[in-house]
C-alpha cells in the first residue's frame, strides 16, 4: 500500500478533499506485480492489505498469514521483550489522522510488541511516507481522472472505467463515484515485461471493529527510539 501511493502521487496536481463528505470504507486491497524475463520466466509477487477510511482516520494494515505472524512474534520475543532496532514499519499498521488544522499525524502500530510508534514530519522519509491526505483518502487522486479517457464498457453501479496510454505503458482504472476510490487498477508495459494490478474489495465490517479503538494498552513510542 505504501509504495503505490508514491507511484500514483506523481500522476496529478494536488486537489483539496473534504473527508467529511467521503463515506466510510472497509476494504481488502489485493496487489499483484508480474515481471517477465527475456527468457520467458514469469515472476509474480502478491500481497494484501486491509484498508479503512472513516472520517479523519485512515488505517492500512498488511494481512500476514496467522502462522507467519505467530512465528515472527515468537522470534521477536525470544530476542528481546521491547523493540529497538527490530521495528519494521512495513509489517506494522499505518494509522493516519488528519487534524482540524489540516495537518497529519502518522503512527505505526506494532502488533508484536503492542506499541504505537509516532513518526514526526521530519522522519516521514524513513517510511517513504507521502504527506498528502487526498492521495491517502482516495488511493488514486480524483484530479488525475481528468487526464484519462472515459471508456464505454460495462461497469458496476456507481462506477466508471477510465484509461490512459503513453508511448510505453497503459493504465486502466475502474473508479467508484460512490466510494470515491478505485475498485481496480492495472498498469502494464506495452512490451509485456511488467504488469501491476490492484484490486480493491469493499467488505462489510461493524464500526466497533475499528482497530484504532483497541489500542488503550499499547505503549506509545517515537521512531527515534529505534534509530542509532
Amino acid at each position: 500500500m505504501r509504495h503505490i501511493f508514491i507511484l500514483l502521487g506523481l500522476m496529478s496536481a494536488p486537489m483539496l478533499s473534504n473527508a467529511s463528505e467521503l463515506p466510510p470504507v472497509d476494504a481488502v486491497i489485493h496487489y499483484t506485480t508480474t515481471e517477465t524475463t527475456e527468457e520467458g520466466v514469469v515472476k509474480t509477487l502478491s500481497y494484501q492489505d486491509r484498508w479503512i477510511r472513516d472520517g479523519q482516520t485512515i488505517w492500512s494494515e498488511r494481512l500476514i498469514p496467522a502462522g507467519v505472524r505467530a512465528e515472527a512474534e515468537h522470534n521477536e520475543h525470544n530476542e528481546m521483550q521491547a523493540p529497538h532496532d527490530h521495528f519494521n514499519y512495513q509489517t506494522s499498521a499505518q494509522w493516519l489522522t488528519r487534524n482540524a488544522d489540516g495537518s497529519l499525524t502518522l503512527n505505526y502500530v506494532d502488533p508484536v510488541h503492542k506499541a504505537i510508534v509516532y513518526y514526526p514530519p521530519g522522519e516521514y522519509g524513513q517510511a517513504s511516507f507521502v504527506p498528502d491526505w487526498t492521495l491517502h483518502a482516495h488511493i488514486f487522486k480524483p484530479a488525475a481522472l481528468q487526464k484519462m479517457t472515459r471508456l464505454n464498457k460495462p461497469a458496476p453501479a456507481g462506477a466508471t472505467w477510465y484509461q490512459q496510454e503513453t508511448k510505453d505503458t497503459e493504465l486502466t482504472l475502474l473508479w467508484s463515484d460512490t466510494l470515491q476510490i478505485p475498485l481496480s487498477l492495472e498498469k502494464k508495459a506495452k512490451n509485456g515485461f511488467h504488469q501491476y494490478r490492484m484490486q480493491i474489495e469493499p467488505v462489510q465490517q461493524a464500526a466497533a471493529s475499528r482497530p484504532w479503538l483497541a489500542l488503550a494498552k499499547y505503549e506509545k513510542k517515537e521512531v527515534s527510539d529505534f534509530l542509532d
